[in-house]
């Protein structure tokens, strides 16, 4: 996948530097729409195993609100794919970059549905992305057989009592979750480390 990841960079660069020279930038069409291709079929497969994990950990944890992550953008169809690229023709040119591709894919964060940045809280934020962060911490220990470290900084700031219990006992069994915080929590089998200005 990374040497896919690479392609498409080079690509993506050759073809930007055709559109702005005015030159024939369509020669780069096929190997963007196969790269494409390959680069969306792989995040669609992310897509679906990262919200595998994140309704694992709600069940877990007896959270009735449903978190998910929606990549928008991802086109697998090589056909629709290539209806994508030549119908973006007159707005490349117009913008003097590539405006379609896995490069311009943007990710929502959902709640019960609803964009997070719309409806949540700022303690359901908190909540969602711990969640979220756990969820990529596992799929890197499936994927890779190792424990990730996790940095998660002031994220307890914004919480409750009860959100704050929550969100520590999601991450009580990580072996490499470093957690910044204020004031000094109360939680049994958490090391705290107090540092002095």
């Amino acid at each position: 996948m990374l040497k896919t990841i690479k392609d498409f960079s080079t690509i993506l660069k050759q073809r930007n530097s055709s559109i702005k020279q005015r030159e024939d930038f369509f020669i780069w069409n096929p190997q963007l729409i196969e790269t494409s291709k390959k680069i969306w079929a792989q995040k669609n497969i992310y897509e679906q195993k990262i919200n595998n994990e994140i309704i694992k950990i709600a069940q877990k944890h007896n959270i009735k609100k449903e978190a998910k992550i929606k990549i928008k953008g991802i086109t697998e169809n090589k056909k629709d794919i290539e209806s994508l690229v030549y119908k973006s023709k007159e707005k490349d040119i117009f913008k003097n970059t590539t405006t379609v591709g896995p490069h311009k894919d943007k990710i929502e964060y959902l709640l019960n549905g609803d964009e997070i940045k719309n409806k949540a809280s700022q303690g359901e934020r908190s909540v969602f992305f711990s969640i979220l962060k756990k969820a990529e911490s596992m799929l890197i220990n499936k994927e890779a057989k190792k424990d990730p470290i996790v940095l998660l900084d002031d994220i307890l700031s914004k919480l409750d009592k009860k959100n704050t219990n929550l969100v520590l006992d999601i991450f009580k069994n990580n072996k490499q979750t470093i957690i910044t915080h204020t004031e000094k929590i109360n939680f049994p089998n958490v090391n705290q480390i107090k540092i002095d200005e």
